[in-house]
């Protein structure tokens, strides 16, 4: 009996064999069985409900520091389940997931400050863990601190703060965030003009990132950079860089990433210091980029810890390079322990494997006991051949590869398209071309996303997918025809492709184009979605919900948005809520068409 066993029954559904794994797991004091007993419990996964077995069981994990179960707990008191509400206890929990460093939990703490739960009302402090959470990537908690910039709420009123958080948490996917931030352009655009560089730059990039204007971006950024706004600066060289809404000018790029660097923007160093590895726009200097991929990385810019840590193995100078270069790579091993990290040192005098998450560092041509901060140059030792050919093969597609998918977790998604623009100048493949799409998707270029996904489906084998992540691109764009046939064809190529037929439903169901409406077969597709997914997929059932709304049972479409509410996350709820009234007044959910 082990762990693993019980949660293998359990990802597959499979609750009265995991259920007694658990529970002896549990008796032996396995926090996490403890906190999957808590959760089943909570759900009524193969048991009956029951929030007084889910209380103790969460606890007893919390007490051992498990974070997710102190966030389960806490939510229990918050809410009154199996405990009376107390929101002195559900704060406690809270702290203690969030200060293990669950965002979700340290967007609630935020919450409890703003609302005085338990607490005296301090926004400073709501603002503090609400920031911790946005920088993990919680998008409520971006728009919760454009709320505060909005209201002045123990901060400047500051509307151009405000479009920032707003626009990030748009970006991050949050329903309400572009509603939110077109009330509040016109003010920031008014600010702008009279003179804001900070109002400048938030105008200029939401033209950008969030409409797809770089030409009507380009002066407003212009005009930021004029007041030495570091954000600014990099933003408009990257356009330059790459000829967007600007003719490209890699030496103008550069002089500006100089300038967003030196302003503290560490993107803008990380660029600047590509610039120099790469020489573009200025001489090739490595000691330049390693210097400004350093600092960087100090910022906790996680993307240049592994071009840092490649250029300190190329240079090699002494045996401090060497160690700054291994520490490096084995900071990268950590965040990706399934993956195996190889360094070419000097001019192929050393080589490095780091595997394990970094827990693991193989070495040839130099010795462990020479990897010091000293300034002593290296003793080389004969090198491993085969170490050599699996450094130049990593360094290569794969690596690339591995280090966009990295910048693409971490938010950065400039970043992460030029890696994967590099990986497939050396080997063009179906995956990478899929990925680079996503990408692109993410920031709203959907043309250059469906050019990539249009590779992918020559090159690959496996194609649904690519044709329904198409299929997606086409919808944003409102061209439901060819959204349509891209989704029927990911069907015809695998009739198990659930996301296909969920947003084949949605649009059968919610099309602003009247003349593709199809309530009943909207119905048919989106409980086809529902039954691949088990039924367990908010999305599906609020796909249904609408699928029923057009064809006009309200009854059922309110029967689904119901139960798709009691399993969405917070960020969603305000969205199904809103179905919700629509159903209940007996009117169908439309998508409005793209401007």
């Amino acid at each position: 009996m082990s762990l693993e066993q019980a949660e293998h029954a359990y990802d597959e559904d499979d609750f009265a064999t995991a259920l007694p794994l658990y529970e002896k797991l549990a008796e032996e004091g396995e926090p996490h069985a403890q906190y999957r007993l808590g959760y089943m419990y909570s759900h009524a996964e193969g048991v009956a409900q029951d929030f007084a077995r889910s209380v103790a069981y969460y606890r007893q994990a919390a007490d051992t520091g498990h974070a997710i179960a102190a966030y389960c707990l806490a939510a229990l008191f918050a809410q009154g389940r199996g405990v009376p509400q107390d929101y002195g206890e559900a704060l406690k929990w809270y702290r203690q997931s969030a200060d293990a460093g669950d965002e979700d939990a340290q967007f609630q703490v935020g919450g409890m400050y703003a609302r005085g739960e338990s607490v005296e009302q301090d926004f400073e402090a709501a603002r503090q863990w609400w920031l911790k959470a946005a920088d993990q990537g919680q998008c409520t908690a971006m728009l919760y601190l454009g709320h505060l910039y909005a209201n002045g709420d123990g901060v400047e009123r500051s509307a151009a703060q405000a479009l920032g958080w707003y626009m990030q948490a748009w970006e991050a996917d949050h329903e309400q965030a572009e509603e939110l931030l077109l009330d509040l352009l016109p003010q920031v655009k008014e600010e702008a003009e009279a003179g804001s560089a900070d109002a400048q730059f938030w105008y200029g990039y939401v033209q950008y990132a969030g409409f797809h204007e770089p030409e009507e971006a380009a002066p407003w950024l212009a005009r930021a950079v004029e007041g030495q706004h570091p954000a600014a600066a990099r933003l408009l060289g990257y356009m330059l860089e790459h000829g967007e809404g600007v003719p490209q000018d890699v030496e103008r790029a550069a002089s500006l990433y100089r300038l967003g660097a030196e302003g503290g923007d560490a993107l803008a160093q990380h660029n600047l210091a590509a610039s120099y590895a790469a020489g573009d726009g200025v001489e090739v200097d490595v000691d330049q980029a390693i210097a400004w991929y350093r600092r960087a990385a100090e910022q906790g810019h996680f993307g240049s810890q592994q071009p840092l840590a490649e250029l300190l193995a190329q240079r090699s100078q002494n045996r401090a390079d060497a160690c700054e270069a291994v520490q490096r790579l084995m900071t990268v091993a950590a965040a990706s322990p399934d993956e195996e990290f190889t360094l070419l040192g000097g001019h192929g005098q050393w080589a490095a494997k780091i595997g394990d998450g970094g827990q693991t560092v193989g070495l040839s041509g130099v010795t462990l006991d020479q990897l010091t901060m000293s300034e002593e140059p290296l003793a080389y030792e004969p090198v491993d051949p085969t170490m050599l050919a699996s450094s130049e093969e990593m360094a290569s597609a794969d690596d690339l590869y591995t280090e966009a998918c990295e910048a693409m977790e971490n938010g950065h998604a400039e970043e992460a398209i030029a890696l994967f623009t590099r990986a497939l100048e050396l080997d063009p493949d179906d995956v990478t071309y899929s990925e680079r799409g996503f990408a692109w998707s993410g920031r709203g270029e959907f043309r250059k996303a469906i050019a990539d996904y249009d590779q992918a489906i020559q090159l690959g084998e496996q194609i649904s997918p690519y044709l329904a992540s198409r299929g997606w691109c086409y919808e944003q764009l409102g061209e439901y025809r060819q959204a349509l046939d891209d989704y029927n064809r990911a069907i015809e190529a695998d009739v198990q492709n659930a996301l296909a037929y969920n947003n084949r439903a949605w649009i059968l169901a919610t099309c602003p184009d009247d003349s593709l409406r199809d309530g009943p077969a909207a119905i048919e597709d989106a409980r086809t979605s529902c039954e691949l997914n088990d039924w367990e997929d908010a999305g599906d059932l609020d796909t249904l919900a609408a699928a029923y709304a057009e064809a006009g049972d309200f009854e059922q479409a309110i029967q689904w948005i119901t139960k798709a509410l009691e399993m969405a996350s917070q960020d969603d709820a305000q969205d199904l809520q809103t179905k919700l009234e629509l159903y209940r007044h007996g009117k169908p959910f439309r998508v409005s068409a793209p401007t």
